[in-house]
């Protein structure tokens, strides 16, 4: 039983991660269809500290809105 409830917390852990990494690429892609991909892709460390899929899905549909520029972009995932 024990062994059961680590192996739910692990593949937990594993789906989490995996939609974080998911939200990330989908951010840097549609930032990347409006902006320089050299540009978009220096925000990727910083996306990558964020760990919440909440902030992650908010910063996505910040993206999908088509911000007028990278900057005003940055300022929301400054917030």
């Amino acid at each position: 039983m024990l062994e059961s409830a680590f192996v739910q917390l692990y593949m937990e852990e594993a789906r989490d991660e995996g939609r974080i990494e998911a939200r990330i690429d989908d951010i840097l892609a549609l930032l990347s269809l409006q902006f320089h991909p050299d540009a978009v892709q220096a925000l990727k460390p910083t996306l990558e500290k964020i760990d919440d899929v909440q902030r992650l899905q908010q910063l996505l549909l910040a993206a999908a809105a088509r911000p007028e520029s990278l900057e005003a972009f940055m300022q929301n995932l400054s917030k």
